[in-house]
């Protein structure tokens, strides 16, 4: 039965309008954003096919790439590129400081503001710099590899520091699919940047932080840096 014949407490649309979009389903929301559905399906059970691709898991979703999204039948250009639209602000806004100054004190922190490479099915090596008091001046992606492989450049990542004037570097990259502990390599990367920067004037590599899944690895809290 196509949404217009529902009962218009259970159209997604009139849903959202009367008792806000929190009172909506996920596949409620979806079918707000893609409008209508086909002959076949409504467009809520066309979000329930999309939610049922993803695992019914909101990190899965966000990896939904187009080919996967348009696999399912009644799923075109147009809507899934409202859904791979939705799916980037989402994580923009997740990573998003709201204006805020962002401290970086901890592990903790680090992957709060990065946690956003769990969702990645490709490895990205991102540099951050912050002042001596921690306060965050320029996050910077500095490479990013198909499957689970990306090498990151020196000379981009201290022109990067240079730039901000900033006196300590940490770095962060994801390991997709896989375990958060250090690679042989990404222990000898680490050490090499820091060795660099230690023949430098106020300069230090101070953290390298490993995301995978909801797991981190902390080079710090390890005893691996420092």
């Amino acid at each position: 039965m196509p949404i217009k014949d529902w009962n218009e407490d259970d159209r997604p649309r009139e849903k959202l309008i009367a008792n806000g979009p929190e009172a909506c389903s996920v596949a409620e929301l979806i079918a707000i954003l893609i409008t209508n559905g086909t002959p076949e399906r409504s467009a809520v059970q066309l979000g329930r096919d999309i939610m049922t691709l993803a695992n019914n898991d909101l990190i899965n979703f966000t990896r939904l790439t187009t080919r996967e999204i348009e696999s399912i039948k009644g799923i075109g250009t147009a809507k899934s590129s409202i859904i791979r639209a939705a799916q980037e602000l989402g994580k923009r806004i997740s990573a998003s400081s709201f204006g805020q100054t962002v401290k970086l004190l901890n592990s903790k922190s680090i992957y709060e503001l990065m946690r956003d490479l769990r969702t990645l099915t490709h490895e990205e090596f991102w540099a951050l710099y912050t002042q001596n008091s921690g306060i965050l001046v320029r996050k910077t992606k500095i490479s990013q590899g198909s499957g689970g492989c990306t090498k990151p450049d020196f000379k981009l990542i201290l022109a990067n520091a240079f730039e901000v004037n900033a006196t300590r570097i940490i770095l962060c990259h994801n390991h997709p699919g896989a375990t958060c502990y250090p690679s042989q390599g990404d222990i000898n990367l680490t050490n090499n940047l820091a060795k660099i920067c230690n023949q430098l004037e106020d300069l230090t590599v101070i953290e390298h932080v490993i995301i995978a899944g909801d797991s981190y690895y902390s080079f710090c809290d390890e005893g691996l840096i420092g």
